[in-house]
């Protein structure tokens, strides 16, 4: 059973699902690449606005917050 729902069939089903979703959303992963890192770069960043968060500072407190759960919550699921 495990082979079955890891093997061949789950992989086409991955692959064939991120194609469409690529081919229906028209690339926004590709189109939107620039401005992502634009984001993180700062260059939207006013400096004149004391106590901000910036962008970067939102992106990493976002993924730490992700990651750090995810690895609480799977040791505690592994334990």
């Amino acid at each position: 059973m495990a082979g079955y729902a890891w093997g061949i069939p789950s992989i086409v089903l991955l692959v064939g699902t991120g194609l469409y979703l690529s081919i229906r959303l028209r690339g926004i992963q590709f189109r939107g690449f620039r401005h992502a890192t634009n984001l993180v770069q700062g260059k939207y960043d006013k400096v004149e606005d004391p106590g901000e968060v910036t962008h970067f500072q939102a992106l990493s407190t976002a993924l730490s917050a992700t990651i750090g759960t995810g690895n609480i919550a799977g040791v505690a699921t592994a334990i």
